[in-house]
């Protein structure tokens, strides 16, 4: 008995050894493994230890190469960003513009303005570009040159040949209300498809009340509006207008304002009435309409 017992206890003090290098070669193993690790992000890409050693990184001769360059771009673009320089809006790309100090969008939107047809005939001309902040524009204002081609009756151009006084610009400012598709492709991002989109809309208003209401077309938004809002207008003479004390559900449906729903509301209003006055005012008061739609209705209905 005496004998088991002692080969027992030698045994069970094996395992504890055993159990105890084994705990000591892992946590050893996991030690050399973490140091790798660090030691590898930590040294800088293309860089070699020289003697198994590595210099420490406050040095400024062991700094890695990409926060020296890092440091550099950023103090680079900061330095263009405060310093701008003379530049064509109708000509400069993306990454000129953001040199100028501009932010992502500022200068996607001039692009975009410009691949839709739209010019820049003078510093003013970019005040009308709506994210263009007033602290960049007043910035970059005066750096602003045109080409001959596209300084027309601008005195400074930037360029020493441009003679100092050029014969204004002559702009055609279309009637939205009798132009045809072919005088609305004129306008500077109107192709064809948004002639014949315009044409379709006049008919179905009966005529355009206000030419903002061209923004009222999928694909005509503020921005390419922009370009040619101040080529355009609307004669509000020429404006169909439809009889309320007269016209079927069929006929007010037909007006984009109205539809089917709001035209059977107005007859069966109307017909409720003693008297056959019935007017825009009297619509809106009897909540059948919206005051908005109201008022815009007051050039279609009488």
């Amino acid at each position: 008995m005496r004998g088991r017992e002692k080969i027992s206890k030698s045994h069970a003090r094996g395992v504890v050894i055993l159990i105890f290098i084994v705990l000591i070669i892992q946590t050893g193993l996991f030690v050399f493994n973490s140091l790798e690790e660090y030691n590898r992000i930590s040294e800088p890409a293309g860089s070699s230890s020289v003697n198994g050693t590595l210099e420490p990184p406050s040095k400024a001769g062991n700094m890695p190469e990409g926060s020296k360059t890092g440091k550099r771009e950023k103090n680079a673009e900061s330095s263009i960003s405060s310093t701008p320089f003379n530049f064509d809006p109708n000509t400069i790309d993306m990454e000129g513009l953001k040199k100028l100090g501009l932010s992502r969008k500022e200068a996607q939107v001039i692009v975009n303005y410009r691949s839709k047809g739209g010019k820049f005939r003078k510093s003013e001309d970019l005040s009308k570009i709506y994210l263009l902040t007033k602290e960049n524009y007043n910035r970059i204002k005066d750096y602003a040159v045109f080409n001959i081609e596209d300084n027309k009756g601008h005195k400074d151009s930037g360029f020493l040949n441009v003679p100092a006084v050029m014969p204004a610009e002559v702009k055609t400012v279309l009637d939205l209300n009798s132009a045809d598709s072919i005088e609305l492709v004129s306008l500077p991002g109107i192709g064809p498809y948004f002639a014949r989109k315009i044409i379709d809309y006049r008919e179905r208003l009966g005529g355009f009340a206000q030419s903002e209401q061209l923004m009222e077309i999928y694909g005509i938004d503020k921005e390419r509006f922009s370009i040619f809002c101040d080529r355009v207008w609307a004669d509000r003479s020429k404006v169909s207008k439809i009889k309320l004390s007269e016209a079927s559900a069929e006929d007010l449906s037909r007006n984009p304002y109205i539809g089917a729903y709001i035209a059977r509301s107005i007859v069966k209003y109307r017909e409720s009435l003693k008297s056959d006055i019935i007017t825009v005012s009297s619509l809106v008061i009897n909540k059948i309409i919206k005051e908005e739609v109201g008022k815009i209705l007051e050039f279609y209905l009488e």
